[in-house]
């Protein structure tokens, strides 16, 4: 337990000391390279299944031109080493046709699994079709799960639910419906999903699985244990919002989201997080949250082990950590790309054009064909989203990726 803390302490004063930039200390071993642009919208060009159907669409406001926007990047590498890409365009108002979607070659976007999957937004609303895809995860095993918020235009249509679909075959292998025990529905969020698998391929099979989801707006976490189909809810100080935190600036324009936790990564000891409108990191041992007997009577329990590692110099959405235990986020106020190497207390701000990575809303790393880890990152400029200020005129999306082979 001295040695715990004493690993806690010495991370808190190392990252706390490293939001100022003349005390970086850098990880020599980083190429300066520029993340790649790969895709980049002015405006997403939705792709449905015949012009009759996009007709419709138009005519029934399920499809307003330029509302779209998108949150999360999932890419996936199949055994073969084909390249897929899914992306993310939760409801945060009307008009969006549909919200989980793979990129095809020439940038348009079509509807994941099938047009037909999709609640429309036109007052019909199936509960078993998805209603607002938010973040996406793909495990081991060539599958993958998706966070349905059930939420549009800031009303609960549906209860929010887990989605788990086999790539092989781009069909539903299992669904997971958030009961009343795990969300408020006048209050809940949930738009974050990690998840770990602990019986890996070529030995398992990824049905010992656990996933990590984060309600930002009703500030906790669900625990989900894929294999015994049961979740729980953990709930802490540090997943609420920081007052002090709560007005972002992002490329000069300011805006006020007061969200709670919404950055979530793992290595194999630790849940690492914070909310938005923080920043500081915090964590979590996984034996803990992953104990649903301590949080059965209490979503508040274990209160001690929760513990604050460090502070940045400003917020930043999502992070994610590379198979060597760096933890990367893209903050706002200066834009910078961090890497930090947790176990060395050592800090880097990688090489970026600002321009690009204006509010990074989806962010993950993935081995390509290689075994090569890659950081694949999503900028939407939210910043003029929630100013109404967007020019479609501009570039307002891009992904972008950039190895991590140093």
């Amino acid at each position: 337990m001295v040695m715990k803390l004493l690993f806690i302490v010495e991370t808190l004063i190392v990252f706390y000391a490293s939001a100022s930039s003349a005390r970086y200390k850098n990880i020599p071993h980083y190429e300066q390279q520029f993340p790649e642009v790969l895709y980049q919208w002015n405006q997403l060009d939705y792709v449905f299944p015949n012009e009759n159907v996009l007709q419709a669409a138009l005519a029934d406001q399920s499809f307003v031109p330029g509302v779209g926007v998108p949150v999360d990047v999932q890419p996936y590498y199949n055994q073969a080493g084909d390249l897929k890409v899914f992306l993310t365009t939760p409801r945060f108002g009307m008009g969006v046709p549909y919200t989980l979607a793979s990129i095809r070659d020439n940038s348009s976007i079509e509807a994941y699994p099938s047009y037909e999957w999709h609640n429309r937004g036109d007052g019909k609303w199936d509960c078993d079709k998805i209603s607002s895809a938010f973040r996406t995860a793909i495990t081991e095993c060539e599958q993958l799960w998706v966070l349905d918020s059930g939420m549009a235009a800031d009303e609960f249509k549906c209860p929010p639910q887990l989605l788990l679909f086999d790539l092989r075959n781009d069909e539903l292998v299992h669904r997971f419906r958030f009961n009343n025990s795990l969300f408020t529905a006048s209050a809940s969020l949930f738009v974050t999903n990690v998840v770990q698998v602990n019986d890996p391929p070529p030995a398992g099979n990824c049905q010992d699985a656990i996933l990590y989801v984060a309600d930002t707006d009703h500030h906790g976490l669900v625990v989900y244990d894929y294999g015994k189909d049961e979740a729980w809810r953990v709930e802490n100080k540090f997943m609420y919002p920081d007052p002090d935190f709560g007005t972002h600036t992002v490329a000069g324009q300011r805006f006020n989201l007061m969200d709670g936790i919404i950055g979530l990564s793992f290595d194999e000891q630790y849940l690492y997080f914070h909310p938005m409108a923080s920043i500081t990191e915090y964590a979590v041992p996984l034996q803990i949250i992953n104990n649903s007997t301590l949080f059965a009577e209490n979503r508040e329990a274990a209160g001690d082990e929760f513990k604050a590692i460090g502070k940045r110099s400003s917020p930043c959405v999502p992070s994610a950590i590379d198979s060597k235990g760096i933890w990367y986020c893209v903050t706002f106020n200066p834009i910078e790309l961090l890497a930090w190497d947790i176990k060395k207390n050592m800090i880097e701000k990688l090489a970026i054009r600002r321009e690009h990575l204006e509010f990074v809303g989806g962010l993950k790393v993935v081995k390509n064909k290689d075994q090569q880890d890659e950081l694949w990152m999503l900028s939407n400029r939210f910043q003029r989203i929630a100013s109404d200020t967007v020019n479609r005129n501009e570039v307002n999306y891009r992904i972008l990726k950039r190895r991590l082979d140093r």
